[in-house]
Formats: C-alpha cells, sequence, structure tokens
C-alpha cells in the first residue's frame, strides 16, 4: 500500500500541512505482524558481561547477601570514627548504649579538686564536684550532671572525649553570655584534661588530647570571673571510688605523724601536680 500524504483541514490564513501516516494501515480482521528479533535482542548480554571466569571457583559467582548491621553497631563505628581511637593505656569502658569509651578516671590522674564519678563516667569540678561526692556517698548511687548546666549540655560527660567537644569547651570558658560558675567549671575541667595529655607520651593520647594541645589552649590564662568561680573543693576519697584505697585524710592529731601523712599521700598521690603539703607539713619534713 502506497503512502499518500494526508492534508489536514485548515484556516484560510494558515499555510497548508501535510501529515504521513506512521507505518502501513492494515485491516482490522489482519492479525499483527510478529517483528523480527534481531542478533542483539535474541542474545541478552551480547557483550559477555555477565560471564566468568572459568578459572574463578564457583564460590566467588555467587555473590552472598552481606549481613545488615544493626543501628546499635552502625552508632558504634560512628562514635568510634569521630573519637578516633582509644588507647588501651586508658583503659575502656562500655556505656550504657554499648559505646566503647575511655574511662574517665585517667588511672587516677585527676586533681583532687574534681570528682570522677563511681556510678557513671561523669566527672565533676568546683562547686559540682563537692555536690556529686556527697550525694553519691549518702544515695549510694549515680547523682547525674546538675541539671541546666551550659557543661554537661555541650559536653555529654564533662571530659571532652572527642576533638568537638574541646572546641565546645574553649568556646563556653570565654562565652560572656554564660554564667560565671559554669564557665569557671568548664575551665577546671578542661585545664585538668590539657594537664594530663601533656603529662603523657603521644602514643597515650586519643585524638581529643592531641587537639587539646594543638590548639594551644593556656591553662594558665582562665576567664575574666571572680575567683571564688574558679576554686577548687577539696574532696574526700571515699570507699569504692576510682582511685581511693579507703582512707580517709589524717585526723588532726595525727597532723604531725609523717609517717601516717606520708601513707596517706602514698596511697593517693598521681603523676603530675599534688597538694598535700602544709605549714604543719613542711614543718614536720624539715624537723627531725
Amino acid at each position: 500500500m502506497k503512502e499518500s500524504p494526508v492534508t489536514a483541514p485548515r484556516r484560510e490564513y494558515e499555510d497548508p500541512i501535510e501529515v504521513t501516516p506512521a507505518g502501513e494501515l492494515q485491516n482490522d480482521d489482519e492479525p499483527p505482524r510478529p517483528i523480527e528479533p534481531t542478533p542483539a535482542l535474541e542474545q541478552e548480554d551480547p557483550f559477555g558481561l555477565d560471564e566468568s571466569d572459568e578459572s574463578e571457583p564457583e564460590t566467588r559467582r555467587k555473590k552472598g547477601k552481606r549481613k545488615k548491621k544493626s543501628t546499635q553497631e552502625a552508632q558504634c563505628e560512628h562514635a568510634l570514627s569521630v573519637a578516633g581511637p582509644i588507647p588501651p593505656f586508658w583503659r575502656i569502658k562500655m556505656s550504657a548504649a554499648g559505646f566503647p569509651e575511655h574511662d574517665n578516671a585517667f588511672r587516677y590522674m585527676l586533681d583532687q579538686g574534681l570528682y570522677a564519678s563511681r556510678y557513671d563516667n561523669n566527672v565533676y569540678a568546683g562547686r559540682s564536684a563537692y555536690q556529686a561526692a556527697e550525694m553519691e556517698e549518702k544515695q549510694k548511687r549515680s547523682c547525674g550532671p546538675p541539671p541546666n548546666h551550659a557543661v554537661y549540655q555541650r559536653v555529654m560527660y564533662g571530659m571532652p572525649m572527642t576533638r568537638v567537644e574541646v572546641d565546645r569547651l574553649i568556646k563556653l570558658i570565654y562565652d560572656n553570655r554564660v554564667g560565671p560558675r559554669h564557665r569557671g567549671e568548664a575551665f577546671l575541667l578542661l585545664r585538668e584534661f590539657h594537664g594530663i595529655a601533656s603529662r603523657v607520651i603521644p602514643e597515650y593520647r586519643d585524638a581529643a588530647m592531641q587537639h587539646v594541645l594543638d590548639r594551644r589552649f593556656d591553662p594558665l590564662s582562665p576567664p575574666r570571673i571572680e575567683e571564688g568561680n574558679l576554686r577548687t573543693y577539696r574532696i574526700s576519697r571515699y570507699d569504692g571510688e576510682p582511685g581511693s584505697s579507703g582512707m580517709k585524710p589524717p585526723d588532726l592529731v595525727d597532723a604531725l605523724h609523717v609517717n601516717v601523712t606520708g601513707l596517706y599521700i602514698l596511697l593517693h598521690g598521681r603523676p603530675g601536680r599534688n597538694f598535700f603539703s602544709g605549714v604543719i607539713d613542711h614543718h614536720a619534713f624539715r624537723v627531725n
């Protein structure tokens, strides 16, 4: 059947339009003509991309399904990628969510003015340290961070575990919009963290420790607040507390007994700064 152009209806002012029907016209009684297959259609993989090497073992041809990681495993890997590797020197604790964390007792290197909880991984400084120690001694359980405390709203445990938390503490310390007590405790925490990082060899530093040293944080430049907000309280060491031998500070009647005071210093001393010597001890050390 020869195709002939068809003239579409038009208006008088329009140019004529010729339309050519697509393909041959067929009668309704005539069945549709089958399409002859081409070599490309007959062969599903004409380029042999799905063919495997005969030398490969059968096990490598069959790709097994990958085991889908649980949400907890994915969160754990994310936490490790953010915090970086934890040197085993610091001992590793598992959080309530199942994430590995370094022990914030820091092998008993914390200053006496700071308090590491006996029941969780929180660290407190200043007035919060004194209150947390007294409360946990009475209740025999974790008291948790103070509500609405600016430090623990930005850093979960008080002591930074990531580079981001180090930056948050530095920003908090010099933020005049934050209360002076919270800024002072943030400075005490970061100063102690900086001191611990500087007293260990580089192999024992995690990413947060190295970052606080690289940031050139000056532990001798506190924020411009009243000195009372930078005060450290003497925290008594109780039974079961990290770094505690169960021996309480000597009584006044034993103040001149060098052996008693010395034993307490040996049991509770730590690498770095110690604040055990006083006027009486200093006199006793010099008098034979």
